[in-house]
């Protein structure tokens, strides 16, 4: 007998800020991202740590630090998809926070990456201190720079050749450098 899954857009999705002990499901959610066949985030075997302890020390900073941010998409209480800003550390870019968002690829499609972005300059537009939120996003991730722009981020550049895939047959890739200025 076959297991019928409601489809994803008939799931409900909560959004909140990641805590401490949400780190070995961080780990798993991250494991699902490395192991997309094609893969347009940064969370890669080898280049991302995948140590629940390194993920609770991550997510524990970005809880302490006033200037940074993580939130995280649950669906029965899996999570399934992440932002995270982290703010600048010294005079010079303290009003900027770095943002990085993604969704597992069973998730995309339905709402929970605008939700996310919401969310998160939402966040960022309560900070006094930041006025500058700011990404960069693989070139041929059109489906994202899409949602960027409609959220309000601009176009600022694009960065040749910037990203190594070497699980992808040792390509180089160009980054596109974007900013929401709140």
């Amino acid at each position: 007998m076959l297991d019928i899954l409601p489809e994803p857009a008939t799931r409900v999705w909560t959004i909140r800020a990641a805590e401490v002990e949400d780190a070995p499901r961080l780990v798993a959610y991250y494991e699902a991202l490395a192991n997309e066949p094609f893969n347009n985030t940064s969370v890669r075997q080898g280049y991302t740590s995948l140590e629940v302890a390194d993920t609770q020390r991550m997510i524990a900073h970005h809880r302490d630090d006033p200037q940074s941010c993580i939130l995280v998409a649950e669906v029965d209480e899996e999570i399934v998809g992440y932002v995270r800003c982290t703010g600048g550390s010294n005079p010079f870019n303290r009003h900027t926070a770095d943002l990085s968002i993604n969704v597992r690829v069973d998730f995309r499609g339905i709402g929970i990456g605008s939700a996310l972005m919401s969310a998160a300059l939402a966040w960022a537009r309560a900070h006094e201190t930041i006025s500058r939120v700011q990404l960069t996003v693989l070139a041929r991730n059109t489906g994202a720079i899409k949602l960027y722009e409609r959220m309000g981020f601009e176009m600022e550049g694009r960065l040749r050749n910037a990203y190594r895939l070497p699980d992808e047959g040792d390509i180089f890739v160009d980054m596109m450098a974007m900013a929401y200025h709140c």
